[in-house]
């Protein structure tokens, strides 16, 4: 049987823009595991740079020692994470991003009861939202490292977020 070369060269276009598609679609995934990656990481630098500010600037010691907490966790959840990116190929931030970075510096400039308030106010708000997002890259994330990564970290997560909402009940407003 003999098919006409505009046919052949039809059936060509449509298996290469399928193959683009099919590229362009993994690409999408692979930028949002890697965007993915570099918001925790931002995240992670940032929870650290607060649980130090914590021990430092509140007046509780349960927020101290919560900073703490957050200091020991997000500096190992970092690690792994470092771990995930290089074999993600995912060049990682060696500093923090813009909400990230104001964040610190807002509550940088508060102490004592204040701080507490605002530093647990924070946590909560700020751990709710990671839970979601560490929740969708469990499911959604193409590079199975990225995934169990998120599913790893997500009870650690759930736990801080726990030990704030418990803290912010026993701060006195």
């Amino acid at each position: 049987m003999v098919r006409p070369v505009w046919l052949c060269g039809l059936l060509a276009l449509a298996l290469g823009l399928g193959l683009a598609l099919q590229s362009a679609a993994e690409d999408r995934n692979s930028n949002k595991d890697a965007e993915f990656i570099m918001k925790a990481a931002s995240g992670g630098m940032m929870e650290v740079k607060m649980g130090k500010i914590a021990q430092e600037q509140a007046s509780s010691p349960d927020v101290r020692r919560y900073g703490e907490r957050l200091v020991k966790d997000h500096t190992r959840a970092n690690e792994e994470l470092k771990q995930v990116a290089q074999a993600a190929n995912v060049q990682l931030p060696n500093h923090l991003m813009k909400e990230h970075q104001e964040m610190v510096e807002m509550l940088g400039k508060m102490k004592g009861a204040e701080f507490d308030q605002a530093f647990i106010k924070h946590a909560i708000k700020d751990h709710e939202k990671d839970i979601a997002e560490f929740e969708k890259c469990g499911k959604e994330a193409e590079n199975a490292q990225v995934r169990a990564f998120a599913t790893k970290t997500l009870p650690t997560l759930r736990e801080h977020l726990e030990l704030a909402r418990q803290l912010q009940g026993r701060l006195k407003p």
